[in-house]
């Protein structure tokens, strides 16, 4: 744990520009992932809802 605490310190103390890129991507990652699960959610949510008029407009009727 000590170990850590001091790779994170010294990680801390280097170049503030590389620090304000990783902070930068990360965020960025943080947005596209939230973006794709609430996505996900709301195709979620509609394709449950409203299933049957999904299928029924995809489906083909036989005689």
């Amino acid at each position: 744990m000590l170990s850590l605490l001091k790779k994170i310190r010294t990680m801390l103390k280097g170049d503030c520009s590389r620090q304000g890129q990783i902070i930068a991507e990360y965020a960025i990652m943080l947005a596209m992932c939230s973006f794709v699960a609430i996505s996900l959610l709301l195709l979620m949510f509609y394709f449950s809802e409203y299933g049957w008029r999904v299928i029924n407009l995809v489906s083909i009727d036989y005689p």
